[in-house]
């Protein structure tokens, strides 16, 4: 999906809700389509057993995505995936696998997805961790925050940023 672009269009349907038969709001969206730079994205609704709304495709493929984008809502990166970078305290090049996102101290940090919490404690370099194990071998990895959650849903608060956060930022590192 790219940029919306000048001639793309967007078509929403929504239930509408009435009271004694006035219209009083808009409710939860049923299908979308979207048309950008001439490709149509089409999203329609449906209620699990549970009531639990889910979108998919035309072709019934989920559109859920399995992780989300980032962990925290963070004010910027201080530093991204490399091999080659200047450590900030040691001064040395070394690979830093992982992206620091910088967030005041005490922001909710969250897991990326659903897994099994395989580590929670102080590393070396990293300060308070957590591990998170996803399904398909991927590993989720939090550092230099304060405290820590104990349960773990997609989404949920996983920890909270330390005071130095501010300065260095959340590490998050992904392996597989």
């Amino acid at each position: 999906l790219e940029d919306v672009r000048e001639g793309d269009s967007f078509e929403v349907v929504v239930e509408k809700k009435y009271l004694e038969g006035d219209f009083r709001t808009y409710g939860d969206i049923v299908a979308a389509r979207l048309v950008n730079d001439g490709m149509v994205y089409e999203a329609f609704r449906f209620r699990d057993e549970n009531g639990v709304a889910h979108y998919y495709g035309e072709d019934g493929s989920s559109l859920e995505t399995q992780f989300l984008k980032a962990p925290l809502n963070f004010t910027r990166i201080s530093s991204g995936y490399t091999m080659k970078r200047r450590h900030p305290v040691l001064g040395r090049v070394r690979p830093h696998q992982g992206i620091d996102y910088v967030a005041p101290r005490g922001t909710p940090v969250k897991a990326l997805g659903d897994g099994v919490v395989t580590f929670v404690g102080w590393k070396s370099g990293y300060g308070k961790s957590v591990a998170i194990q996803h399904s398909g071998g991927v590993e989720t990895h939090y550092a230099h925050l304060s405290r820590y959650t104990k349960k773990l849903k997609k989404g949920d608060k996983v920890a909270l940023c330390a005071k130095n956060s501010a300065r260095w930022g959340i590490t998050f590192f992904a392996a597989n």
